[in-house]
């Protein structure tokens, strides 16, 4: 009988993961537009020995470009904004990864092409290129399929990784579908790890679509998968918080700030560093609701700690933002400008000096709120400068339209009518 229902199963993904690669193929989710002009002249300019080593250190570090970018300027003399270079390496980093995921799959052993069609799933995301991020998944279970009937395991796990990406993107009834279908499988293995992992990432779709009840359903439900199952203290630490932040969203506010304590404690020896600042994060808010606002600024300063300690740069730049927030309420600026010093420092320490321009725009917000107007003006004339040496077009804009409105406020407290 588990047989017959893992077959039955296996059918309907099968069938769902043609229907789904039929209507990318007529439709599309996401559009890449025209084939780029840049991506033969590049892929040549890559054939260069001193590019190539740039080249395998972008695929896995896409952030990390602007040596080989230069390079491909100043030494191949590629004519284009820096953001269609971008654009175009990534195509073709993902082109080259996934040659590597189909050359890498073995019917006994998949795991290694997981891992490249992931490191392809983070290029394609880093363009925004959701189409070939679903598709590279996909092109994965073909290739497994060309080779008899799939691990189960492997289409748990394809299925997974694409719930996982639509959740990202948004689309939560898709995600949904995926997270179902894997489930199925997962039952017919009775891996009780893997439904508890489902039941939470349903938990986080119907947390983004405000249906605290379902989402805490599915958390209670991966409770009980993991009581049924081996210890894991990553997703126990996962369940606790995604449940916390339920009963925030239904109002009540002290069963959310016990069940946010709970995830701290036992991600304190065992839990993933994300869990812990996310935790630290939603403590703050819930802090923040209660009135306490001196310890919410000290749960955002130690879910920043947290990024620290991973040095996560992108998560501590999220996290200042919402540290301001709270010092807007609570007035705590020498340590809000701790804090953002000790960022840039790391960020000139990294390199990471594209991540300058929006730390020079919130001290603009920070010192503006404290009515230092002109050290603010140069703040927001330094982020300028930045944005245009990184093509950055869209962020340089927006920000001369806010240095024209702090000059003009300027003007204004010079010259009163």
């Amino acid at each position: 009988m588990e047989n017959s229902n893992g077959n039955n199963g296996e059918g309907k993904v099968l069938n769902f993961i043609e229907a789904r690669r039929k209507l990318m193929e007529e439709h599309g989710t996401t559009s890449r537009g025209a084939r780029s002009p840049l991506l033969e002249p590049i892929r040549k300019a890559l054939k260069a020995p001193a590019n190539a080593p740039l080249f395998d250190s972008f695929i896995h570090a896409p952030d990390s470009n602007y040596d080989l970018i230069r390079n491909l300027v100043e030494d191949h003399d590629i004519q284009a904004p820096a953001k269609e270079i971008f654009q175009a390496l990534a195509h073709l980093g993902i082109e080259k990864l996934l040659n590597e995921a189909r050359e890498q799959y073995r019917p006994d052993f998949w795991r290694q092409s997981v891992d490249t069609a992931r490191a392809a799933t983070r290029l394609a995301i880093a363009v925004s290129d959701w189409s070939s991020a679903e598709k590279i998944w996909l092109k994965l279970e073909e290739r497994a399929i060309e080779n008899g009937s799939p691990d189960p395991k492997l289409q748990q796990q394809v299925l997974f990784e694409l719930g996982a990406l639509l959740t990202r993107r948004g689309e939560h009834d898709s995600a949904t579908e995926y997270y179902l279908l894997c489930e199925t499988l997962a039952r017919a293995d009775n891996d009780l790890s893997r439904l508890a992992s489902i039941r939470i990432q349903l938990g986080g779709a119907f947390l983004e679509l405000k249906q605290s009840d379902e989402a805490l359903r599915c958390f209670q439900m991966a409770d009980d998968y993991l009581r049924e199952g081996a210890p894991d203290k990553t997703l126990a630490a996962d369940i606790a918080l995604g449940a916390a932040i339920a009963h925030a969203q239904m109002g009540d506010l002290e069963q959310a700030l016990s069940g946010l304590e709970r995830s701290l404690e036992i991600s304190a020896n065992g839990g993933a560093p994300a869990t812990r600042a996310a935790a630290f994060f939603h403590r703050s808010r819930v802090l923040g609701a209660l009135g306490r606002n001196s310890d919410a600024f000290d749960s955002l300063a130690s879910a920043i700690g947290v990024a620290r300690e991973d040095d996560n740069l992108d998560s501590r730049i999220t996290l200042l933002y919402e540290l301001f927030d709270v010092c807007v309420e609570c007035g705590r600026w020498g340590d809000f400008f701790l804090e953002l010093l000790s960022c840039m420092d790391r960020v000139h320490a990294a390199e990471q000096f594209r991540l300058l321009g929006s730390l020079l725009v919130l001290s603009a917000k920070a010192n503006s709120e404290r009515g230092l107007l002109h050290l603010a003006l140069r703040n927001l004339e330094e982020a300028a400068y930045l944005y245009n040496a990184y093509e950055d077009a869209d962020r340089f804009e927006e920000v001369n339209h806010a240095i024209e409105r702090l000059r003009a406020e300027i003007s204004k407290q010079k010259n009163p009518s």
